[in-house]
């Protein structure tokens, strides 16, 4: 489906949480860099464009750990913001770019996976040609702190990769427009196929493009133009009184 929707032309593709494995902890968690990204970064190479998701990984030895950005290859460059903590395993987001593959923990993981994963200890925009990407992972989406966090650091737009239940969907449909609307901010938001609901959201929170339940497609376009003026109309950033909040 991926090369399907990059030969359609898209260049921001969003696949789901966890999507090459699900919630499957009984098998091998990926070392970095993961074996299983070159038919992604061939396919990212190709079509010029740039692909999202999430694995299970972690760091089983120096200079290996979430927040860093690497080449497919052996060579890995830590990113500075976080520290390395060995042994550690992650629900950990990437996001493809050719050759680059950046990486951004889950911050809240959801009970289940607490036996099984660390909770991220940076929130940071990643850096693409196609303007900086805030990434967010599933249950951080309850989170208005994550999203506000990516957007004060100069996020272009939103993505949310998800496995919310199916008997969720309307908290998950509400939540990725409110994450939109409070932030101003384009929002893609891949959900599972079977609890549906993946949609692309306007900075109005206006529903570009919507998914039912099952495996599918759907396309939309970001208009970066639209969200400034937005801004501009409606300056909730400039209005912001963070000294009275108290968070």
């Amino acid at each position: 489906m991926a090369l399907e929707a990059a030969g359609s032309g898209a260049k921001i593709i969003a696949l789901p949480e966890l999507f090459l494995t699900g919630f499957c902890y009984d098998q091998p968690f990926e070392n970095l860099p993961p074996s299983s990204f070159g038919p992604f970064v061939e396919l990212s190479e190709d079509h010029g464009c740039l692909i999202l998701g999430s694995i299970m990984a972690g760091n089983q030895g120096p200079g290996t750990m979430p927040g860093c950005h690497c080449n497919p290859g052996p060579q890995i460059t830590v990113n500075q913001s976080s520290e390395s903590r060995l042994g550690c395993w992650y629900n950990l987001g990437f996001c493809i770019e050719g050759g680059r593959v950046h990486f951004r923990p889950k911050i809240h993981p959801f009970i289940p996976e607490r036996p099984y994963f660390q909770g991220g200890d940076f929130i940071a925009p990643i850096e693409t040609s196609f303007g900086k990407i805030g990434l967010q992972i599933c249950y951080d989406l309850r989170f208005p702190e994550v999203g506000r966090s990516l957007a004060l650091q100069g996020a272009d737009l939103l993505a949310t990769v998800a496995q919310f239940p199916i008997s969720r969907l309307n908290q998950w449909r509400i939540l990725c427009q409110a994450r939109a609307i409070e932030n101003q901010l384009p929002h893609i938001s891949c959900n599972w196929a079977q609890g549906g609901g993946s949609m692309i959201t306007s900075p109005l929170g206006e529903i570009i493009a919507g998914a039912d339940p099952g495996e599918s497609i759907i396309y939309g376009n970001i208009d970066l133009e639209a969200r400034d003026l937005f801004r501009r109309q409606v300056p909730c950033f400039e209005d912001r009184r963070p000294e009275v909040y108290r968070l």
